[in-house]
């Protein structure tokens, strides 16, 4: 097998994120860059999908891997396999359900194979889409994007 019938037999279990200052060795001088640069990084887990617990603090306890990685990055990669895992799922239920005329057999059909919808809307009736703020972003007045809370 290739490495996405590996990868595959994996889920993910998020295990905590983290803010770490350090001196930013790269600054040239003068360039207008801080000293000091913050990096927030996840640490998450690989576990076997046939041992995962989402309810267990670590997921697994063994054959496992831990993986350390900036938290942009992360959130950019979760909802782009979250979108693909949508449209899978979204397709297989066409399918599924072509003759159905009024729609409750796709609607059930996404929801009971994992599907998730990702659209949401703001105060306004706005959509806003959690993916176009994986990174830092400008929304409004403020700009958006994935932090570490204070208990990680």
């Amino acid at each position: 097998g290739d490495f996405s019938d590996f990868i595959g037999q994996y889920s993910i279990k998020f295990l905590d994120c983290h803010s770490v200052t350090e001196w930013n060795a790269e600054r040239e001088q003068d360039d207008g860059s801080q000293h000091i640069q913050t990096n927030r990084l996840v640490r998450f887990r690989l576990c076997p999908t046939s041992s995962c617990q989402g309810s267990s603090t670590n997921g697994c306890t063994s054959r496992y891997g831990d993986y350390l990685i900036d938290i942009d990055t992360f959130v950019y990669n979760y909802l782009s396999a979250q979108m693909n895992l949508n449209y899978e799922i979204s397709n297989y239920c066409d399918t599924e359900c072509e003759d159905d005329d009024n729609g409750n057999c796709a609607y059930s059909c996404f929801a009971n194979n994992g599907g998730s919808d990702r659209q949401t809307f703001d105060d306004d009736g706005v959509e806003f889409d959690p993916y176009d703020y994986s990174t830092c972003s400008a929304y409004n007045d403020y700009y958006v994007g994935p932090y570490c809370s204070s208990d990680g």
